[in-house]
């Protein structure tokens, strides 16, 4: 999934922000820039402005409004742990 994210992000320097945060995306996937900044040891700048590109790639979508602390999502992460436990599930 982090192979398909750096993809769709344009294949971002490993030491940028937004490659950082798809790194840590696993871990933390709702997250913010104060989240992010912790994670990452980025400014809080650098790490807005990456959660704000992997939005713009469809990696992560804002779930909040807001001016400092905008709320971020990586559906896809839910959607996985959703059909994994589908599929357990089935088998159980």
């Amino acid at each position: 999934m982090q192979a398909t994210w750096l993809a769709r992000a344009g294949r971002p320097r490993r030491d940028s922000a937004a490659s950082r945060i798809i790194a840590a995306l696993p871990a933390q996937p709702i997250t913010s820039a104060a989240t992010v900044r912790a994670a990452i040891g980025a400014s809080h700048q650098r790490s807005l402005d990456g959660l704000k590109a992997l939005a713009e790639a469809n990696v992560v979508r804002q779930i909040s409004e807001g001016g400092y602390d905008r709320q971020y999502a990586a559906d896809e992460l839910f959607a996985l742990i959703e059909e994994y436990e589908e599929r357990i599930a089935r088998i159980g």
